[in-house]
C-alpha cells in the first residue's frame, strides 16, 4: 500500500525486515511467501534486482534511523500486516514487532490503533473476496 513511496535503500531494508519477521518462528509460510512476492511487485524490486542478504536487525535499524517518521510508520504498519497474514501472531513475531515499534518511536496508542486497523483491513479483504466469489 505504501511501499512504492520508499527509497531504494528503504525498500531493500524493508525486504530484509520481512525476511526476519517471516522466518523468526522457524517457518516461512506459503501465505508469507505470497505477501513477500506481492511486496516485491509493489516496490518494483524483483528477485533478480535484489536478493535477500540476511542482514541483521541492528544493521537494518542503523540504516533506517535517518528515515522520516512517516516512512517508519509506513514500514511498521506493513510489517504488522505481515504478522497476521498466516493467521498466527506468534511470540517471536510480537517481540520483533514491539522492538521495531520502540526503535521507530511508535507509542502504545498508535501500536494498538495500527493493529486494530490491520485486523479490520483483513476482514474487509475477506468480505470483498466473498462478494466477488458469489
Amino acid at each position: 500500500m505504501f511501499l512504492v513511496e520508499l527509497t531504494e535503500s528503504e525498500k531493500k531494508n524493508f525486504l530484509e525486515l520481512v525476511n526476519i519477521i517471516a522466518t523468526c518462528d522457524g517457518e516461512f509460510s506459503e501465505a508469507e511467501k505470497k505477501l513477500f512476492d506481492a511486496y516485491r511487485r509493489e516496490m518494483n524490486l524483483p528477485e533478480e534486482d535484489y536478493a535477500i542478504q540476511g542482514k541483521g536487525f541492528e544493521d537494518i535499524m542503523s540504516e533506517l534511523q535517518n528515515s522520516n517518521r512517516v516512512t517508519k510508520k509506513k514500514i511498521f504498519v506493513e510489517l504488522l500486516a505481515l504478522t497476521s497474514v498466516d493467521n498466527k501472531y506468534l511470540r517471536a513475531e510480537e517481540i520483533v514487532i514491539k522492538e521495531l515499534a520502540r526503535r521507530f518511536e511508535i507509542g502504545e496508542e498508535d501500536y494498538i490503533n495500527f493493529l486494530g486497523l490491520v485486523v479490520q483491513l483483513k476482514e474487509l479483504y475477506k468480505k470483498v473476496q466473498e462478494l466477488v466469489e458469489r
